[in-house]
């Protein structure tokens, strides 16, 4: 509302059945990026507010009618008031961290559904309730107070049972490396009474790490039953904290145990250090673990660990990163010794992480910081040049497979979960970072036996197949969603994100010129992806297919396409562009099944026959209009209905034909078009007006933006700026982008063509009074002409100056109508120049007793030059346009062989020209 235009559509299809019709109780909540909905049933529809597309549904057994609806906690938690047996409920859903009912409580008796209408209001994130007594208390600081308490009891709870069931006799012990050695960089922390047979079952798994480095390792639970040994330990090792699970039987073949008797990991977290700051000053350090056994099997365990990181934000140039590092190592020794307060240096900070039970036993824990250790082991799988080493890539893909099995189960068997969590945690941009293609590929398509991917050459679906493949698009369960707005707080690149460039080892990566920071995944993609072959850029394919797959039923789907489109010709990969131009979404549309085209089609276009047009594009309305009008609105509209009115009456006259038949299409790119630049708020008044008018007519425009600024430019126009040949346009969605974005580019163009017009004009009247002294017997009409054209001249070579600085001189010479305009421009000065020496005020050209015959030679070329650029110009007429770049393809065609014949012809001139010589001389 704060706009007064519509923001985004929400789209959604049922059944109108009779239970539907029964508890007709539309309830809503809108928050800075979601909306909830209901119908009063217990089912709950969560949407994403950009993008209007579906992120969630979850019923509510719990109650029967949904009444009141609130984003509480950070919009990361659901408030719930319904009906049920026992009366009016309040449920709390917490959709981030756990996915479950946080909270159930009954609200006080006086609170009733006859009188909660009267007794409840809902402010901003707030609920608040009266009482009979006409008291007024807030519903969610109730229920923060019960929630805290809660958590307090919980906490006592588990200290308690920390504290009663933990392991009293534990020892330190040293490790062994697998030759036998003592591995004095291992310690091993466990209760030689309790486990007497317990040997740890790994011993270094970060292969990254290319020397020795600290570990310690925990072991959390062992237990031996006849043949059947089972041992869970904890090892916190430089960045990584790792619980690995082994389950072995001497009886038992491997086929019959788990990952056949190998230890396999059961939990894994980062710190996500840069790697550039990983080292053994900043490692992994424990301040506290506890642990407790309850008949034998782990109880709970908790873990503290603290690591020194260099300030955020601090810029480090990269001749001084080894003085930094050296006096980032001295400060953390002097804290460490207690010789400095943390407070008290300037060069790191500390960080801490707890560890709990909950964090594996809670899965929505786990599969987090699964998720975002394949980042972490990816950029040091980079950066380490680990395939120096068979042995440590080995353990690498072996520690990846563990990490990629946690992150599939939960996306394969909660696939609505993992949504939720990619919604709040960004999973896909950790999965880009960590090139997990066949990861991407499994949740954007799910089990698909084979997924065709529309970017790689393959025939045409049959009948069967394209129905086939809507039956499992309608089958399958959303995973993953675009989006570009972020969660409040969240910053899309973080550290060293982007610096996986820095460690790849090839030379030959692509330098940018500009400094290209992505957005949203879409971009990341192709950003990370930038250099390599196509075959290589398979995560790319497999999210276009994905989003445009989509599209059919919503334009939401390409939020974060549109904005990527640029990036596909910058790094050229624009025949993924080309073909994306041709997929269904363009066509086969469903955008408007919920609303009659007409009401969206503007009134002018639905009154005319449309004959002989192949499309007309516009924007729809989105503004909510003033039913308060002024005067020059009346104006306006008056003389727009008169220009309606004056078409319809010219396709109207001598027309036997009717209406044509009219098909609404969405060029399915949202903000395709818009720019980010920022529009500066300014209050006009008749002197700024009048200022205006005199500064666009006499004064050549500036680009609003520098040459650096181009990434605020609209995602079509930066499409413009990269692509390096015509086949881009060869498409109807490019067409009617154009089509729509000429309509307002036009008149800069025709005020272009016609100072360039007076321009000739001018010139044509001078050198007439030249050649003919009697033709303009008027010298101030001559004089004024004069000064106009110079004017001009200097006008027009700004404008083309600006330009060049702009696009650059490979850009702006590439296109031959701007050769031509400064060659025109140029040329005409220079003749007008030298036909001003015989100028005077007194008689014009009257002096002049016999005209240059090299002059009249020059006059001529000139205005023969100027009338190519006339011609040029006509190419803002469409149709004449056309036959204009089909001589200009031609001519390109064929320059190659006219540059070749007359390298021939003057090689045949050159040798008959020495033997003539040769032979006149003799």
């Amino acid at each position: 509302m704060a706009k007064m235009e519509l923001e985004t559509t929400a789209k959604r299809v049922e059944n109108k059945d009779w239970f539907v019709n029964q508890y007709n109780y539309d309830t809503f909540s809108v928050s800075r990026l979601q909306l909830c909905f209901t119908r009063g049933v217990k089912f709950i529809k969560l949407f994403y507010m950009e993008n209007g597309l579906q992120i969630a549904s979850k019923k509510f057994d719990e109650i029967e009618k949904i009444y009141v609806l609130e984003f509480i906690d950070s919009d990361e938690k659901l408030l719930i008031i319904g009906s049920s047996p026992e009366g009016l409920k309040l449920l709390i859903w917490d959709m981030y961290n756990t996915g479950e009912i946080e909270t159930t409580m009954i609200l006080d008796d006086f609170l009733k559904i006859e009188n909660l209408g009267s007794r409840l209001a809902r402010t901003s994130g707030n609920i608040l309730q009266v009482d009979d007594d006409g008291k007024v208390t807030s519903i969610l600081k109730r229920v923060n107070n019960k929630l805290s308490k809660q958590k307090q009891k919980k906490k006592e709870e588990k200290k308690l049972k920390l504290d009663k069931f933990a392991v009293p006799n534990v020892e330190k012990f040293e490790g062994i490396k697998p030759n036998g050695d003592s591995d004095k960089s291992h310690t091993i922390y466990f209760d030689k009474n309790m486990n007497p047979t317990f040997k740890p079952i790994v011993t270094e798994k970060e292969p990254w790490v290319l020397g020795d480095y600290e570990r310690i390792s925990y072991c959390l639970y062992h237990n031996k039953k006849g043949t059947e040994t089972e041992t869970l330990q904890l090892i916190v090792n430089r960045s990584t904290v790792q619980i690995w699970h082994k389950i072995s039987d001497e009886t038992k073949q491997k086929e019959y145990l788990p990952n056949k008797g190998e230890p396999f990991l059961e939990y894994i977290w980062t710190n996500r250090i840069p790697v550039n700051q990983e080292r053994e000053q900043t490692r992994l350090r424990i301040e506290e673990f506890k642990y407790g056994l309850n008949d034998g099997r782990l109880n709970d365990f908790y873990l503290k660990v603290y690591w020194y990181e260099r300030i955020r934000n601090k810029k480090i140039k990269d001749n001084d990163e080894e003085n930094a590092i050296k006096d980032e190592n001295t400060a953390i020794y002097n804290i460490e010794k207690n010789r400095t307060k943390l407070e008290e240096n300037e060069h790191v900070e500390r960080w801490d992480k707890v560890i709990e039970r909950k964090n594996i036993t809670e899965k929505f824990h786990a599969v987090r910081h699964a998720v975002k250790a394949l980042e972490h082991l990816n950029k040091r799988y980079k950066n380490k040049y680990l395939v120096d080493s068979y042995n440590r890539v080995h353990k690498y893909e072996e520690m990846l497979v563990y990490i990629k099995h946690i992150v599939w189960r939960f996306a394969k068997y909660d696939p609505e979960n993992f949504n939720l969590l990619d919604i709040r945690y960004n999973f896909m941009k950790s999965l880009i970072l960590g090139d997990c293609d066949h990861l991407v590929k499994f949740i954007l398509f799910g089990d698909e036996g084979n997924i065709e991917n529309n970017y790689a050459n393959r025939e045409m679906d049959t009948e069967k197949e394209k129905k086939e493949k809507e039956k499992r698009q309608k089958m399958f369960e959303v995973r993953h969603i675009p989006r570009n707005i972020l969660w409040p707080g969240e910053d899309f690149l973080k550290d060293d994100d982007l610096d996986l460039d820095r460690f790849d080892r090839k030379d030959d990566r692509i330098k940018d010129n500009e400094v290209i920071k992505p957005g949203n995944n879409m971009e990341l993609a192709i950003y990370h992806c930038k250099g390599r072959e196509h075959k290589d850029t398979c995560m790319v394919g497999y999210l276009l297919e994905y989003y445009s797959r989509h599209a059919t039923d919503c334009a939401g789907w390409m939020i974060t396409v549109s904005k990527a489109i640029p990036l596909l010709f910058k790094y050229n990969y624009d025949d993924y562009a080309r073909k994306l131009f041709f997929k269904e979404c363009f066509a086969d549309q469903d955008h408007f099944s919920a609303q009659n085209s007409h009401e969206i089609i503007p009134v002018k276009y639905l009154a005319r026959r449309n004959h002989n047009i192949k499309f007309r594009a516009f924007r729809p309305i989105i503004k909510l209009k003033s039913d308060k009008y002024e005067w020059h609105y009346k104006v306006l509209s008056s003389l727009k209905s008169s220009k309606n009115n004056m078409f319809k009456f010219f396709e109207d006259f001598d027309n036997d034909l009717g209406k044509s038949p009219l098909a609404l299409r969405v060029v399915p790119l949202p903000s395709f078009t818009i720019n980010s630049i920022p529009n500066k708020k300014v209050e006009y008044n008749y002197k700024k007006i009048i200022l205006n008018i005199l500064w666009f007519i006499f004064l050549p425009r500036w680009y609003e933006i520098s040459r650096k600024e181009r990434n605020k430019l609209s995602p079509f126009s930066r499409m413009i700026l990269y692509e390096n040949n015509d086949n881009i346009y060869d498409n109807p969605a490019t067409e009617a982008v154009i089509d729509f974005r000429w309509q307002e580019a036009r008149n800069f163009f025709f005020f272009l063509f016609l100072r360039f017009f007076i321009f000739a004009i001018c010139f044509v009247l001078v050198s007439w009074a030249y050649l003919d002294q009697k033709a303009i017997p008027n010298t101030n009409f001559l004089f004024a002409s004069i000064v106009i054209f110079y004017y001009l001249a200097i006008y027009q070579l700004i404008t083309e100056a600006l330009q060049l600085h702009y696009r650059g001189p490979k850009k702006y010479f590439d296109e031959i109508f701007n050769s031509f305009d400064i060659i025109s421009i140029v040329i005409s000065v220079i003749v007008m120049s030298i036909m001003l020496k015989n100028f005077r005020l007194s008689d014009g050209f009257g002096s002049v007793e016999a005209v240059d015959t090299g002059l009249i030679a020059g006059i001529s070329f000139s205005i023969f030059i100027l009338w190519i650029e006339l011609i040029l110009y006509l190419r803002l007429i469409s149709n004449i346009g056309i036959y204009i770049y089909y001589v200009i393809i031609i001519f390109k065609t064929i320059y190659p062989f006219l540059l070749f014949m007359l390298t021939v012809l003057f090689a045949f001139a050159h040798t008959m020209f020495v033997l003539l010589k040769k032979s006149k001389e003799h």
